[in-house]
């Protein structure tokens, strides 16, 4: 792996201008749209089609003769006479299929799931001589029931223009330069790179009232006790729409405080009992900053360093908006793993398990 020296911008702003929109409680994996249970059948039937109409060519050992010679087609096979050869090959269809996949994790809706519950290591793919079609297979668990079931896409062998998701998903708006790289792992194809190297760094994103968020800081918290101080995971506070939302009808300074206090509780070492304490108190509403204090002063944070963080927070807070847009997050809570990789929390080890094979 090579790191790229990074960019940073120093220019703070005043109001954040990203974006980012929620997936689900628990990142995204318990509400994920209900057609994915049934893009097994689909993908069944379908598989069925294909077969009949237009028989897959799988790699075989084969040798056809002609007039004058024997010709061995290690691969693909043969037709009239000839060896088949695409013009592509399989390293090179698994790596456009991976694109496909990490462009999901951009689009508006919960097949922006995809990328984060397949298993592109398990990848087939099978040239259809026929139709000069690659049929790329991909397995995938379905977070809500565990249930394994596949998904598959028609890529062109002639160009990338073509290709169609068997399950009839909605295609993407464009394939994207980021590609999966391991289960639940996005490669974002940054050309920054980490200034620190060890320990290595995790970027934290969450809207603490976007679904998911609050109960996202218990993987944060074991991520820093699995590794034991190899991975440094540092929390970046975005508002979104769900803040927003409670600013409406809170105001927007009472609305800033429990991203304040989640922030400047993580600059101190006991920062997992104030995280337990807030997800213990959180019912998916609004916190006042009284009951955040009393949490704080229980959870037994150092009362002088929090006040002095809380009086800067909403400045520092304002500048993490750029990170979010120097990689690109879409949603929250998302993690940015040695300034490379996405993931959702619940893969988070996953990337920095890619990122560094030394730690696991």
């Amino acid at each position: 792996m090579q790191d790229k020296q990074r960019k940073k911008s120093k220019k703070s702003i005043d109001e954040p201008n990203v974006i980012i929109k929620p997936i689900g409680r628990l990142g995204g994996l318990d509400n994920i749209h209900v057609a994915l249970v049934v893009l097994v059948v689909i993908l069944m039937a379908l598989l069925l089609i294909v077969s009949y109409n237009k028989p897959i060519q799988l790699p075989v050992n084969q040798t056809t003769t002609t007039n004058q010679t024997s010709v061995f087609c290690p691969s693909y096979g043969a037709a009239n006479g000839k060896c088949i050869v695409p013009s592509k090959n399989a390293t090179s269809v698994k790596l456009f299929a991976e694109q496909v996949l990490a462009s999901y994790g951009s689009i508006n809706d919960s097949l922006s799931i995809l990328p984060y519950i397949t298993n592109v290591s398990a990848m087939r793919v099978y040239y259809l001589s026929n139709s000069s079609l690659w049929l790329a297979v991909i397995p995938a668990v379905n977070p809500s029931n565990k249930q394994a079931f596949y998904l598959s896409m028609l890529i062109s062998d002639k160009n990338n223009s073509y290709y169609m998701p068997f399950e009839q998903l909605a295609k993407p708006p464009a394939v994207s330069a980021n590609y999966v790289v391991s289960e639940g792992v996005i490669d974002i194809n940054s050309t920054y790179a980490c200034l620190v190297t060890s320990p290595l760094q995790q970027y934290w994103f969450i809207d603490p009232y976007a679904p998911g968020s609050i109960a996202s800081l218990s993987n944060m918290t074991a991520i820093q006790g699995r590794f034991n101080g190899k991975v440094s995971t540092q929390l970046n506070i975005l508002y979104t729409q769900a803040s927003q939302s409670i600013e409406n009808q809170y105001g927007m300074n009472n609305t800033l405080a429990l991203g304040e206090y989640l922030f400047c509780a993580s600059k101190q070492s006991n920062a997992g009992s104030f995280y337990r304490s807030v997800q213990n108190a959180y019912a998916n509403s609004y916190m006042a900053p009284s009951t955040l204090a009393s949490l704080a002063a229980s959870s037994g944070l150092n009362t002088s360093s929090l006040d002095s963080c809380l009086s800067s927070s909403a400045t520092l807070i304002n500048r993490q908006a750029l990170n979010a847009k120097l990689y690109n997050v879409t949603s929250t809570p998302s993690v940015v793993t040695d300034c490379k990789y996405l993931s959702i929390p619940q893969t988070a080890v996953n990337a920095a398990c890619y990122a560094n094979s030394t730690l696991c």
